[in-house]
């Protein structure tokens, strides 16, 4: 009897959480409209009307044209569990200015997987914000130069291939890394190292000074004069909101 009293007891509490949310977040599927624009849902709460209206107009100066920020709810006291059942249905974190959350809302937090950050001064709030802004958006691609090579000499391997006799003139050289071959300074071929030799030895890289052959997979129109730019591609972290 003691286990049915508390299902239903149980049953009864979550029914009430959630009644407790706004009609939109109970009928509607939260959720991107636009794959390429990041939506952040925001429920705030704070120990004064005050601070809480300090903290939804920081909040709302934080500007993307990449991410869409939407304060779901305001409030007053510490964080319930009420609140931590509204943020996991609107898919929301709840940002605490010197407040804390009872055990309920831990607990229910920790199930629910709800982000809880919490704050004592305003600025901080913000540039946490902003940072969790940065986290949401894919990082920029960027093309890093690893290093130049010039030719100084053609060899012709069985009846057409050819390998260029280079010697690096900056940074290194390295195998399966995209290259780009110049001649007077204009782009003839794009593409990656197929080969890349010591003497006879395949190696995997050739440093600054050292001289080595190089050959391309389905491109042999290669001449003394021409530099070999070897480039990779990283992934960069991105430091400002546009």
């Amino acid at each position: 009897m003691r286990n049915i009293w508390e299902e239903r007891k149980e049953k009864e509490r979550v029914n009430k959480l959630d009644n407790m949310k706004p009609a939109h977040i109970r009928n509607e599927q939260v959720g991107d409209a636009d794959d390429n624009i990041k939506h952040l849902n925001i429920i705030i709460k704070a120990n004064t009307h005050g601070a809480a209206e300090a903290v939804s107009q920081g909040v709302s100066q934080l500007e993307s044209k990449e991410i869409i920020t939407k304060i779901i709810h305001v409030g007053v006291g510490d964080i319930s569990e009420a609140d931590v059942m509204l943020a996991s249905a609107s898919n929301a974190i709840i940002l605490g200015f010197t407040v804390k959350e009872d055990i309920n809302a831990q607990l229910a937090a920790e199930k629910q997987g709800v982000k809880i950050k919490k704050y004592n001064i305003i600025y901080q709030v913000l540039e946490d914000l902003e940072q969790t802004m940065l986290n949401l958006l894919q990082p920029e691609i960027k093309e890093v130069e690893l290093g130049k090579a010039e030719v100084r000499q053609v060899f012709t391997v069985g009846k057409t291939s050819k390998i260029a006799g280079c010697y690096i003139t900056e940074g290194k050289v390295v195998r399966n890394k995209n290259a780009t071959i110049l001649r007077n300074g204009i782009e003839i071929f794009k593409g990656q190292i197929d080969q890349l030799k010591r003497f006879k030895d395949d190696v995997k890289e050739v440093a600054q000074g050292f001289e080595c052959g190089i050959s391309f997979d389905k491109f042999n129109d290669i001449k003394e004069g021409d530099i070999i730019k070897v480039t990779t591609t990283e992934e960069v972290e991105r430091q400002v909101l546009v």
